[in-house]
């Protein structure tokens, strides 16, 4: 009769525990905005095809924004509040690579008004008021 009692309370423990842990939200599974390294996917909803090094953006929580448009590296500024954002694309380095059409197009889509973002998991979309301009992937972290 202890035995049976014993494991009916370690049960009714086990049930309560259960249900009382923290749920994870779908905003708990978004990656940052700031401080992750977003690897480039799409522009203007075509996939990015080969470049010389692999094209990224990061934003910083200070303002700053930079990353490498393919070829060369880029820096500016950024205004974040809420899912709102305007990107100051300031300018790069001037590097000559051999496959420059991604560098020209990321670059000219930086410079688009660009105003509202989404992050949906690890994916980022960063979008014009019509559209979508720029699609990036986080990229895994390392430790």
């Amino acid at each position: 009769m202890k035995k049976l009692l014993f494991i009916c309370t370690l049960l009714a423990i086990c049930a309560f525990a259960c249900k009382t842990s923290k749920k994870t939200t779908d905003s708990d599974s978004n990656a940052p905005l700031f401080e992750t390294q977003w690897m480039l996917t799409d522009i203007d909803g075509q996939p990015v095809g080969e470049t010389p090094k692999k094209p990224f953006i990061r934003f910083t929580s200070d303002g700053g924004v930079s990353g490498n448009l393919g070829c060369n590296d880029f820096f500016g500024n950024c205004f974040v509040k809420k899912d709102k954002i305007s990107i100051e694309y300031k300018g790069s380095t001037k590097k000559l690579c051999n496959n420059m059409e991604v560098e020209r197009a990321f670059s000219s889509a930086l410079g688009q008004e660009i105003n509202n973002y989404v992050i949906a998991g690890d994916v980022l979309t960063l979008r014009t008021k019509d559209k979508e301009v720029l699609r990036f992937k986080a990229a895994p972290k390392t430790e």
